[in-house]
């Protein structure tokens, strides 16, 4: 399994994986070495500009069966970004679909972030 994550440092997994860290440029521009299974972006979607071609283009560094996994601050946690920062897990699924992917996964067990894992939809 190769991954992609994106997020803060005091964010920790443990993953059984290669894990690859690349730049956001590499991923735009296709300059990467092959798609991967997994990426995962830790409090990290609301700083993504353009969100809707951003994960469009990143569908092409997805293997068919890969998953993009968003965990981020929910709208009414007590830390991370100003609430006006935030961006509303309702939200998060439209550009999602907007950009090719099918929501897979909701997971309720953090107490101030959602969790969400999408696959490419079938085209």
């Amino acid at each position: 399994m190769s991954a992609l994550l994106f997020g803060w440092a005091s964010s920790a997994f443990v993953l059984s994986c290669t894990l690859k860290v690349l730049s956001v440029a590499e991923i735009v521009t296709g300059r990467h070495p092959a798609p991967v299974d997994l990426v995962i972006l830790v409090d990290v979607y609301h700083h993504i500009g353009a969100r809707e071609k951003y994960f469009g283009k990143l569908r092409e560094s997805i293997k068919a069966n890969g998953r993009v996994a968003v965990i981020d601050f929910r709208m009414d946690a007590s830390m991370g970004p100003s609430k006006a920062m935030r961006i509303a897990p309702e939200q998060v699924k439209a550009e999602m679909t907007k950009a090719g992917y099918a929501l897979s996964e909701e997971h309720g067990f953090l107490p101030q972030q959602y969790f969400l894992v999408f696959r490419r939809a079938a085209q």
